[in-house]
């Protein structure tokens, strides 16, 4: 153990705590010339820290640009142990910045602060996977769709009352009733407006000849009533002729 090198780490400043670690643990180790043999398993135990940690931190400190440690040459291949000298003396200032490192998390805080930037701007707007997924069932045809949920006999919709006003059936709702009957009960789930519209014009002309049938025919039997007594009427009058001659 050395005492001098031991003050020396702990005035030395490190960018990260585990170099500090690291380097307190080496300087408890070494000589007085700075001479260490330790083993990944002793700087872990002294240290705290995971042997990927450690690993790591030994990387940089043997780094060619700004090295903290000078291993010995011929290390033994499959050895636990590893040899070399601390050189935090020679060292004015801190451990080495890990650039690398430090360039990817300013890249990685760009990154998000351009995500950011787009949601702001971005804001309700949908991309084109979105897009896609809310897009009609017919796109070439763009119109709206209906849930069989939707059409009840509450309320006649403003699209319904327009088709019947135009065709002169305005308050009928026992049509727009009967509509609703036969879409429930087609079994379908979901329908086009043009479906509907459709529908609902074929009610409305049924509904009519319907009423306009019913008017003929009542035309037709005041009008066979109408002859049958006109009939009588002449009759009669020849018969009372008679009586006057």
């Amino acid at each position: 153990m050395s005492s001098y090198l031991t003050n020396i780490a702990w005035k030395f400043k490190a960018n990260k705590a585990e170099d500090k670690l690291i380097v307190l643990a080496l300087a408890e180790i070494a000589d007085n010339k700075g001479n260490f043999e330790t083993s990944i398993a002793e700087l872990r135990e002294l240290t705290g820290l995971a042997e990927g940690i450690v690993s790591t931190v030994l990387r940089h400190f043997i780094s060619p640009s700004s090295p903290l440690i000078a291993l010995n040459p011929n290390q033994g291949k499959g050895s636990e142990t590893f040899s070399g000298k601390l050189l935090i003396e020679q060292q004015s200032y801190s451990a080495p910045s890990y650039s690398e490192q430090d360039d990817l998390l300013a890249q990685v805080q760009q990154q998000q602060e351009r995500l950011h930037a787009n949601k702001q701007n971005n804001r309700g707007k949908l991309n084109r996977s979105q897009r896609s997924q809310i897009a009609p069932l017919d796109p070439s045809a763009q119109r709206k769709q209906y849930n069989v949920l939707e059409i009840h006999m509450e309320k006649v919709p403003d699209w319904a009352e327009a088709i019947m006003f135009q065709k002169g059936v305005l308050g009928r709702k026992e049509i727009w009733d009967s509509l609703v009957v036969d879409v429930h009960e087609s079994g379908e789930k979901i329908f086009s407006l043009k479906q509907l519209t459709n529908r609902l014009h074929q009610k409305i002309d049924y509904f009519k000849d319907q009423a306009f049938g019913d008017g003929k025919r009542g035309n037709a039997t005041r009008a066979v009533r109408q002859s049958a007594l006109s009939e009588f009427e002449e009759k009669a009058s020849n018969y009372l002729s008679r009586f006057d001659d």
